[in-house]
């Protein structure tokens, strides 16, 4: 996450006061990528979530063109330096199968619509840091060594890319900014081994409740 200030706070929206209680008392619901892809609810369904995508436009050569180099590579193709290959509008995805996730925003949502989807019932995290850790390591308790974990910004950017243009951002961690800009989410994600079966599930993490309160919706105090 480079320089930036990890023990900065982030925000948990709820629409049960129950849910927001559960959380100060150290109950962290994890939520899959995959119910994201599936969810029907346009605020909060992403048939894209987890995937970024390179098209190569029209190019051709060998390794020694960085466009072929880089398109051959997101797709997996494995060619000798001095084979020359052509690509028309071709497509490589990148996907992310699953993960656990924990989505919270960088500010309280003022927004009635937000609001009306998200609930009113707000919690404050007051350390991304510590809570990242903590929850890594009841997770690890409880099903084992993570391949992978990690907590971000999202990038709001077209997950779709071509040629040597920058990737949109970090896989998993890129929405479309015209629906869900707004959200301004801050994400944390794990994932598990291959032959792990993920299910939304509430993972007791008693160690994070003093870094949790319930606060009013708007507040940043």
């Amino acid at each position: 996450m480079g320089q930036k200030d990890l023990t900065m706070r982030v925000f948990k929206h709820f629409q049960d006061s129950d849910h927001a209680k559960a959380l100060t008392e150290g109950t962290v619901w994890l939520s899959t990528l995959e119910h994201c892809r599936r969810c029907e609810d346009r605020l909060r369904g992403d048939k894209a979530e987890g995937k970024i995508t390179l098209g190569s436009g029209v190019i051709g050569g060998t390794l020694e063109d960085p466009s072929v180099a880089r398109f051959a590579s997101m797709a997996g193709f494995k060619l000798g330096r001095d084979v020359r290959v052509n690509f028309h509008n071709c497509f490589a995805t990148r996907t992310m199968e699953n993960a656990y996730l924990v989505s919270t925003a960088l500010a309280p949502y003022s927004d009635e619509q937000l609001l009306m989807e998200f609930g009113r019932h707000c919690v404050q995290i007051s350390d991304v840091d510590l809570f990242y850790h903590r929850v890594t390591k009841a997770l690890e308790r409880t099903i084992g060594l993570l391949k992978l974990g990690n907590r971000n910004h999202v990038t709001y950017s077209d997950p779709y890319f071509e040629g040597l243009a920058p990737a949109p951002g970090e896989l998993g961690f890129v929405k479309s900014p015209s629906i869900f800009g707004p959200q301004n989410e801050f994400r944390f994600l794990w994932i598990v081994n291959d032959d792990h079966t993920y299910k939304d599930f509430g993972l007791h993490v008693p160690q994070v409740a003093e870094l949790c309160k319930v606060v009013p919706t708007g507040s940043q105090d």
